[in-house]
């Protein structure tokens, strides 16, 4: 079944919707309500100078503006008109539609909806509201008009009912019909008023007694129709006071009974809200528990905290009275730290009867730097010259003599002291070999050491592909291995004293630009008597040290990996016939058989049990040994140069003599100084070595390398 509606149709004005709302509460219980708005646009726009303007003459965004204000009050009207709906709980809906007439909307509304009733204003001012029989707006009166004949119509003004469309039509009837009664009053009076005469035209008895008065009497008959309608309009009145009794008293019922929904709904809302506020009670006191009792953990903690710190503020004063009671008690302490240091590294040599065959009375060959130099060739140690981080000091690339060479300074915390510079600085002035790294000069002042620039890095940097260089070939990987095993086997065939290099690892292997195996790192070397090598005896270091270090750098060099692991995870990949997984690939196809002994090979380098290790002179170079091997040497590595041999980085690679005045070019090569004079005037600009041209002809003498050959020419000289 339909839901009985009325439509309501509202204007501007705030009291006269709500009165016409109102009165549609009383009069129709039970229905929904429609409230209907037509906007009409305004053609003129407020200005903020209090003109108005048409809408043609203001820009777009101030017509855009206005527009969305007037939106706005359409909907804030038809939001009140809700909220009085929703306050009496009484259905209802909302319809807006934009006409430029009110009234052509409201037609357009009844015909589109075919409204049947409907609801308006009567007139814009409520004074006359009560004296007002029909509607006095403009808008009313065309509604009335023209509207179908369905659409029932009341019009309401200041909650008092003015005018309907049906008390039009019974009014219009009630004047036809009196008009026609009054007619028949006249005819009716006019026939009373007449003497009444026979037909014969004799007299009767009446005629008779008229004839004989002495004046002639009218009777007037009484009219019936006024004491009906006095009657009628007695019972009319009665019945409207009745009908206004019932309806008042039914309004106050209904007052008396939303009243009483309403005072319902808000107990039942007390309640709710009670209930909610009991739950919420009950959550703040358990988490003012909670927070109580991490109060007073925090508290407990504080005055834990302010404990120790006073504990901390009381050691803090003791230290700063002890170190201010004496401001040489920090140099002593200093200079005890230098002794014992020293001491103790001297004890160290000793205890290993190496200290007594360190050659002290070799001079130092080396050219000696200040610091001031080394700050002018690294530009102030410039962050971005260091080529490698270790962790006794950093690597930086400078420029000396206008050579390119790599510094390498020790940080002030190195554990590494006087005696650890020594020993490097000795092993590598006194000690030839192409693959150990040239040492051009030092600087005392900061124990720094200068070495020729390798531009190729270490192998471990190569090994990891750092700043995305191209991984190794594997011809490479192996001659940089033989390389290595014949570095060593010079290194501990050495008399009166062997060297045990005590520190081999990727980053010590260095690489020049030919990808040839420089040897450096030489601050925790130690010294064997030649009598006592070979000998196992507890607390003896033997060349075994040197030994497993060489086989984890086989390793690395066979699978490019670095884990503490590397020794089983080899062994668990050979030992399943899963060696082919952990070679590395990148560096190309590998001969399997020979990589597969390889590995074997560095296992038995990496033996837990020293004795059990191979001899690199003989087991590990035979394997290595670069005979009729695509991948030898580039520099002949040598196993043990004879005491009559010529070394051959004592001849220049032009004159093929020994080298009398040696410099260095920039191509990092070492030439006889009048030879490489004579190349350069010739007209040529490349490198005699690599056919590469050079970044520049200057010169920079090699002292070490001539003190050197001056020291092998005394020698044979006296033999």
């Amino acid at each position: 079944m339909e839901k009985k509606k009325i439509y309501v149709a509202i204007g501007k004005e705030v009291e006269e919707r709500e009165s016409i709302i109102r009165w549609v509460f009383n009069e129709f219980i039970g229905y929904t309500i429609c409230v209907i708005y037509v906007h009409v646009p305004a053609k003129r726009i407020p200005l903020p100078n209090g003109f108005e303007a048409p809408v043609h003459l203001v820009t777009e965004n101030e017509v855009r503006s206005f527009r969305e204000r007037e939106k706005q009050e359409v909907v804030a009207i038809l939001h009140d008109c809700g909220e009085i709906c929703k306050a009496a709980e009484v259905p209802f809906q909302t319809i807006q539609v934009q006409n430029e007439s009110i009234t052509e909307g409201i037609m357009e509304l009844i015909c589109h909806l075919s409204i049947r009733k409907l609801v308006m204003g009567a007139a814009a001012n409520s004074a006359y509201s009560r004296r007002m029989s029909t509607p006095v707006s403009k808008k009313a009166n065309y509604v009335l008009r023209s509207a179908p004949e369905f659409c029932h119509i009341w019009f309401v003004c200041s909650n008092h009912l003015v005018f309907t469309r049906e008390e039009r039509a019974r009014k219009l009837t009630e004047k036809t019909e009196s008009t026609q009664l009054n007619r028949s009053d006249s005819t009716e009076f006019q026939f009373w008023s007449q003497p009444l005469a026979s037909a014969s035209g004799d007299s009767s008895p009446s005629s008779s007694m008229h004839h004989g008065s002495s004046s002639p009497t009218s009777t007037t008959p009484p009219n019936f129709v006024d004491i009906l309608y006095a009657q009628l309009q007695q019972v009319q009145k009665e019945f409207k006071v009745s009908a206004n009794k019932l309806h008042r008293e039914l309004r106050q019922r209904q007052k008396a009974e939303k009243e009483a929904l309403e005072a319902n709904l808000k107990v039942q809302a007390a309640e709710k809200d009670l209930t909610q506020m009991k739950e919420e009670l009950k959550d703040t006191n358990t988490r003012l528990v909670m927070a109580v009792g991490r109060a007073f953990n925090a508290s407990a903690q504080l005055v834990s905290f302010e404990s120790e710190t006073e504990k901390l503020r009381l050691k803090l004063k003791e230290t700063e009275k002890n170190l201010e009671s004496s401001e040489n008690s920090q140099k002593m302490y200093k200079k005890i730290y230098v002794n014992l240091q020293t001491k103790f590294d001297d004890t160290l040599h000793v205890a290993q009867g190496s200290e007594t065959h360190i050659p002290q009375h070799v001079p130092i060959f080396s050219y000696e730097y200040s610091l001031a130099d080394l700050e002018k060739a690294t530009n102030s140690f410039d962050p971005c010259l260091i080529i490698e981080e270790g962790g006794y000091g950093d690597v930086y690339r400078g420029f000396l003599n206008h050579t390119e060479v790599a510094i390498k300074t020790r940080f002030p915390s190195s554990f590494q002291g006087p005696c650890a510079f020594r020993r490097e600085v000795n092993v590598l002035t006194n000690l030839r070999h192409p693959n150990l790294v040239t040492l051009v000069g030092t600087c005392p002042e900061s124990r720094g050491l200068i070495y020729e620039y390798l531009p190729n890095g270490s192998l471990q940097d190569r090994l990891i592909c750092k700043n995305n260089t191209p991984p190794l070939p594997w011809q490479i990987r192996i001659r940089i291995a033989t390389e290595l095993c014949s570095v060593l086997n010079f290194l501990h065939s050495r008399k009166p004293n062997s060297v045990i290099h005590a520190d081999i690892n990727p980053a010590n292997v260095l690489l020049d630009s030919n990808f040839v195996c420089k040897l450096s790192g030489f601050g925790s070397c130690l010294f064997i008597p030649s009598d006592k090598v070979g000998l196992t005896e507890s607390r003896q270091p033997t060349f075994k040290i040197d030994v497993y270090s060489f086989g984890i750098i086989l390793l690395c060099l066979l699978t490019a990996e670095f884990p503490p692991q590397i020794v089983e995870m080899v062994q668990y990949a050979l030992e399943n016939d899963d060696f082919y997984s952990m070679l590395d690939h990148s560096a190309g196809d590998w001969p399997f058989v020979r990589a597969k002994q390889l590995a074997h090979m560095a296992l038995r380098c990496c033996h837990t049990i020293p004795d059990e290790r191979p001899d690199l002179a003989s087991e590990v170079w035979m394997m290595l040994k670069p005979s009729n091997d695509p991948t030898r040497s580039l520099s002949n590595p040598v196993w043990r140069i004879s005491d009559d041999q010529v070394p051959s980085y004592f001849i220049c690679p032009i004159l093929q003599e020994i080298m009398h005045d040696p410099h260095f070019a920039a191509d990092g090569f070492t030439y006889e100084a009048s030879a490489i004079k004579v190349w350069f005037e010739s007209g040529h600009d490349s490198s005699p070595m690599t056919n590469l041209k050079l970044a520049n002809r200057l010169l920079t003498p090699n002292r070490a390398l001539h003190s050197a050959i001056q020291e092998w020419q005394q020698k044979h000289k006296s033999v």
